[in-house]
């Protein structure tokens, strides 16, 4: 199994983040892409990824934290192209749109300038774009669409119906598939996820966040069985087929 999408460094690991990592790679996670949230801890990222070597880094900055970057301050692109020189990486991410807590007009077109902004960066870097977009599928993908090119990487944390999810299909994105899925509220997510061809779609867990129904805690990735158990049901597979073939897909869009 690999695991697209975790955030070990978070500090909800300090208390246990070796017992964890060492748990879920004897449970059969044989890869795990850590994702970084501010610019800062794309630092904390790199280091846990040399520590561990069978985690690889993305580099970007969570939506929600370019409300503290300056959309005419070259220094957040800069830092951030410097890494991508300078480091071994997987992807640029995750970045893009959140319409669930910025409620303003104004932040919200901060947040869609910089989205276009970082997608320029991982076009120019050659890097699998992990897409993070809460409440705002429409204005990202006229966004992404407006670029006029095809993409490589990832929805995170897939959310919208299968109508949607073709538009990003259609540009290159898999959609990525975690823990929402097994919760009441995402019908119209497991009707995308029957959808969607097994060659767009990727295992994720957003750890320590969205603990499938039915575990409890902080969630990690010795969770995924669960959500493979649900993704085998709705789409008439073996888990076995689920495992094999999301696997194949996560290495073929990060080159791990």
């Amino acid at each position: 199994m690999i695991d697209t999408h975790a955030h070990y460094h978070h500090r909800r690991f300090d208390s246990d983040r070796e017992r964890v990592l060492e748990k879920i790679h004897t449970a059969g996670v044989s890869k795990v892409i850590e994702v970084p949230i501010s610019l800062e801890s794309n630092a904390d990222v790199l280091r846990l990824c040399e520590k561990y070597p069978w985690m690889y880094p993305a580099l970007g900055v969570h939506p929600n934290q370019t409300v503290f970057h300056d959309i005419n301050d070259d220094n957040t692109v800069n830092t951030l192209k410097n890494l991508f020189a300078e480091h071994s990486t997987v992807a640029l991410g995750e970045i893009g749109l959140d319409y669930y807590r910025i409620t303003e007009d104004e932040r919200r077109a901060h947040q869609r300038a910089w989205f276009a902004r970082l997608i320029a960066l991982g076009l120019e870097v050659k890097k699998p774009i992990i897409l993070h977009v809460r409440e705002a599928a429409r204005d990202a993908l006229d966004i992404l669409e407006s670029f006029r090119c095809s993409f490589s990487g990832v929805v995170h944390c897939y959310s919208e119906d299968k109508e949607v999810s073709k538009r990003y299909m259609d540009i290159g994105f898999a959609l990525g598939v975690g823990g929402s899925l097994t919760h009441d509220a995402a019908e119209n997510v497991r009707e995308a996820v029957k959808y969607a061809p097994l060659d767009m779609l990727l295992l994720e867990t957003d750890a320590p966040f969205l603990t499938p129904a039915g575990c409890e805690g902080k969630n990690d990735s010795a969770n995924l069985p669960v959500v493979i158990s649900l993704m085998a049901q709705l789409k008439g597979m073996h888990e076995e087929e689920i495992i094999r073939q999301t696997t194949k897909n996560a290495e073929d869009i990060f080159g791990i």
